[in-house]
């Protein structure tokens, strides 16, 4: 009987390994300039690794080192287990310097990662910061605001980062937000308190849109907009998921801070016929388009008020009967109208 050839085994098991080994350490391995090039747009100006595979920190660190970064204007880097490490290299970047608009959304930064690019001048231009789904927390808020270099962000989202109201509230006393034209803060726990702040911020007059969706907002933060006496900037205001209920509507209604509002969300709020009823009656939202009211219990009479207001002839949308879908209907969202 011949003998095993243990050679052959010891080489093919090696080359098995080195393959598992290249495949595990991820998108780093590989020449991070091809990478680049594949995803490079608009003559080296709009950057998004959407065809890299996942980055990591150590594929942060290599593309951070890159020449080709020297035009990239626009950087997407969505989903790429990106820590504070990852974010530290992208801020000591030598060829990062004309940034403007900087996705980071659904990745894994904290407070010291934004502390990085706060102090970084590698981002003085940058007018659009997205970090959704990160957990920067209310110490990374305070960085943003404390920021001697960004200072002219237009469009700020900061969606699932659990700032809290302290984060809120280091936003709105921040002067570096002055330009700020576009907030999204959904699903912070900012309450009453971090939206009063907002609201009544001298900073944040020229906010068009403001997401605060699923914030635990209730009717003591409607009676503080009720109060506010001058009209605002405010186009577009999504409270989806909050507690507004009646009260909250009867004070959102009569706000004259919403004189100039087209869109407003307040799906899933509490509100019953009585704050339908408050909100058909409104003096305030004449020049609302769009009306969102899904998932509050306003029954019939509720919605042939807000289709019949003459305060409200200006909506543009149906005004779907919450009770009057079934099952399939809810889950999906699909129309059914009044």
């Amino acid at each position: 009987m011949n003998k095993p050839d243990n050679h052959k085994y010891i080489v093919g098991f090696s080359a098995i390994c080195g393959i598992f080994l290249a495949l595990a350490s991820g998108a780093w391995a590989f020449d991070i300039n091809k990478l680049i090039f594949n995803d490079l747009k608009d003559g080296g100006k709009h950057l998004e690794m959407s065809r890299s595979g996942t980055l990591g920190d150590r594929g942060i660190q290599q593309l951070s080192k890159s020449r080709m970064l020297k035009k990239v204007e626009v950087l997407i880097l969505k989903t790429h287990d990106i820590t504070d490490e990852g974010l530290k290299a992208l801020a000591e970047s030598k060829f990062l310097k004309n940034v403007k608009v900087f996705n980071l959304s659904h990745n894994k930064v904290g407070p010291e990662g934004i502390q990085a690019i706060a102090q970084s001048e590698n981002f003085k231009s940058i007018t659009t910061l997205k970090l959704w789904g990160n957990h920067i927390g209310p110490e990374g808020a305070r960085a943003l605001a404390a920021s001697s270099f960004i200072r002219d962000l237009e469009h700020l989202d900061l969606s699932q980062n659990q700032i809290g109201p302290d984060g809120a509230q280091a936003l709105a006393e921040s002067e570096n937000f002055r330009n700020l034209k576009e907030l999204k803060l959904a699903n912070n726990n900012i309450g009453d308190e971090g939206f009063i702040a907002i609201i009544r911020s001298p900073y944040m007059k020229n906010l068009v849109r403001l997401n605060l969706q699923g914030n635990n907002i209730g009717p003591k933060a409607m009676k503080a907009l009720n109060e506010i006496s001058s009209e605002t900037s405010l186009k577009i205001l999504i409270l989806k998921r909050n507690r507004i209920g009646n009260t909250g509507a009867q004070h959102l209604a009569h706000s004259p801070a919403l004189h100039n509002l087209k869109e407003l969300n307040l799906d899933w709020n509490e509100i019953t016929t009585q704050g339908a009823l408050n909100l058909s009656r409104s003096s305030m939202l004449g020049q609302l388009r769009i009306l969102k009211i899904w998932g509050n219990d306003i029954g019939e009479t509720g919605a042939k008020a807000l289709s019949k207001s003459e305060n409200l002839k200006n909506l543009t949308n149906t005004i779907e009967r919450y009770e009057e879908r079934g099952p399939h209907e809810a889950m999906e969202g699909g129309p059914q109208p009044f």
